[in-house]
């Protein structure tokens, strides 16, 4: 008597309704259908950083098809807010999603290339309880250290980034210390001053007078001169140079 013929192993489903991606990190564009950004939204201190260019986009797609995920993605949740912010890994999400790639199921939950896998690395970092405060330094420590920077760069992204955070403490501190009755503000002395520049020169890794002069450019001068800096097309001496010539011409004139 013939043995009964072995049951077909189930092979897995790779039509239009599966919700993973191929394991061989094939594209898969006819799965995908939820995008991470329908669930996460980018922590608004990531604008600062300059977004890769389309060839850049692809090469990175292509090194994550070959090598897999090097660096994991970052997350996080501000106390208070019902938010899910993406504060590291933008880049690498669009990328894995450029190659048709499923990573969020209908829940906005992690999966395919970044399902949690018992055992292995974890690929999604999410932490809770923070302020946007913390946020933005993270991102600043995370785009420092992980991006080919100049000193001037630096500086003008952190300048960018913190600027309307330190107005906004400096307008605090000035309506809590409002003298009775002539409702004269109190102005931050030197020291305070010296402190804002030396924290930012530690955040973007410069010099104290660095720091200084970014923050004079990004106070006094158009938004694209500080986006021109930052993007590497202008040096912060030059911009120096520029408003000393036109003082200059002023006298004369």
């Amino acid at each position: 008597m013939s043995a009964p013929p072995a049951k077909k192993s189930a092979q897995p489903e790779t039509g239009r309704n599966s919700s993973t991606a191929p394991t061989d990190n094939r594209a898969a564009s006819k799965l995908q259908r939820n995008s991470w950004r329908t669930f996460y939204k980018v922590h608004p201190a990531c604008d600062v950083f300059p977004r890769l260019s389309q060839t850049e986009q692809r090469d990175l797609a292509n090194d994550i098809e070959a090598n897999g995920l090097k660096v994991a993605i970052q997350t996080r949740e501000v106390a208070g807010e019902n938010v899910k912010y993406v504060t590291d890994g933008r880049e690498r999400l669009d990328a894995m999603e450029s190659k048709g790639w499923q990573i969020v199921n209908d829940k906005g939950e992690w999966i395919g290339a970044l399902a949690r896998v018992p055992g292995s690395v974890c690929k999604v970092e999410h932490r809770q309880g923070y302020t946007h405060e913390n946020v933005a330094g993270e991102v600043i420590a995370f785009n420092i250290h992980h991006r080919h920077l100049n000193a001037d760069q630096r500086a003008m992204l952190v300048a960018k980034l913190r600027v309307p955070q330190l107005r906004a403490e400096a307008k605090e501190r000035q309506t809590a210390h409002l003298r009775k009755g002539d409702q004269i503000p109190v102005l931050p002395d030197s020291s305070k001053r010296e402190s804002t520049r030396e924290r930012l020169a530690e955040e973007a890794r410069v010099t104290v007078h660095k720091a200084g002069e970014a923050l004079r450019v990004v106070k006094n001068e158009k938004p694209h001169v500080v986006d021109d800096i930052i993007a590497g097309k202008r040096r912060i001496a030059s911009v120096k140079t520029a408003q000393a010539a036109t003082e200059e011409g002023a006298q004369f004139s």
